[in-house]
């Protein structure tokens, strides 16, 4: 998972909450079967630019905001070099929220099996209220096929995030577990499918085990059928490689991307329009080795690899 994978305004998405992905295996070359999976509640989601958002001026560092139709709850992220951060969320009916003042980081940029990282979140209401801090630990610790009821998606991978607190209330101790794991594939603005499991334990109690998740209802467009269907993109690239010119073919308004081989963005264009569209990107200073250009119009995409020399 890279930079260009981090959500986008003007995609969308559609889940249903499920328990299903709770407890499957990691490891390589996994085959995780979650079709026959109990489906309730499908809701969706839009991406909107984060500056647009009610609650904005909370999160200046975010790039995206992510909220159901109709609804007053939005949820801020930023992809940036360092990874996907979830910075927080606001609900314009009452003025309250939450802001990670230290932001959970989902992924880092590049993610790959194997990749392994902790982060300190601390969690700062929005309102009334007392911060509150975990601290999680996180891996990709699996890759393969994920069937979920809606088709079957190739090249997935999965993370597993795990906090664990503890403390005293009332002078009996406690202690919570919860541990994530979430199935990403390039092409889509977030997961394919999460689930978690909670245990909660207060004294001699018995342990209280709580397990829920959600899964994407519609994957008909993944990554093997946006190259056929994605955008059309043309690179032509000047004698003294000074300048790459790009031609879209794609509908609406497009995010073209200039990447590296980091994941680190180089420089971006936005442009619209039905049929062809242009954008320019400037090579002058460029470390020389292969570069890739992403196009989007937020459903459909399109990818080429470049070499600056």
């Amino acid at each position: 998972m890279n930079l260009w994978n981090a959500p986008q305004p003007g995609q969308t998405s559609q889940w249903a909450f499920s328990d299903a992905a709770v407890g499957l295996p990691g490891g390589a070359n996994q085959v995780w079967d979650i079709s026959s999976a109990s489906l309730s509640f499908d809701y969706e989601v839009v991406f909107v630019d984060a500056a647009t958002a009610p609650g904005a001026a909370n999160f200046p560092s975010a790039t995206v905001a992510m909220a159901s139709p109709g609804e007053s709850v939005h949820v801020f992220f930023a992809g940036d070099a360092g990874g996907l951060q979830l910075l927080g969320n606001f609900d314009a009916d009452d003025g309250t929220g939450i802001r990670y003042t230290d932001q959970w980081r989902w992924l880092l940029y590049p993610t790959a099996y194997g990749t392994a990282w902790s982060d300190t979140v601390v969690a700062q209401p929005i309102g009334p209220g007392t911060p509150d801090t975990s601290i999680y630990t996180l891996v990709a610790d699996g890759y393969g096929t994920l069937i979920l009821p809606s088709g079957t998606a190739t090249g997935v991978l999965r993370t597993r995030m795990q906090t664990i607190d503890s403390g005293v209330f009332n002078g009996v101790a406690w202690w919570d577990s919860t541990t994530y794991e979430i199935y990403w594939k390039p092409g889509f603005p977030l997961y394919l499918a999460y689930g978690y499991t909670n245990r909660y334990q207060s004294g001699t109690d018995p342990v209280e085990l709580n397990t829920d998740g959600e899964v994407l209802v519609d994957i008909s467009i993944g990554m093997d059928e946006l190259l056929g269907t994605g955008v059309g993109l043309q690179v032509l690239q000047d004698e003294a490689q000074q300048e790459l010119a790009v031609l879209l073919v794609a509908d609406g308004s497009c995010i073209v991307q200039l990447v590296d081989a980091k994941g680190r963005v180089i420089g971006t264009e936005h442009t619209n329009g039905n049929g062809m569209q242009r954008a320019r990107f400037s090579m002058v200073g460029l470390a020389p080795g292969p570069y890739v250009l992403h196009a989007t119009n937020g459903r459909e995409h399109g990818a080429r690899v470049v070499l600056a020399r």
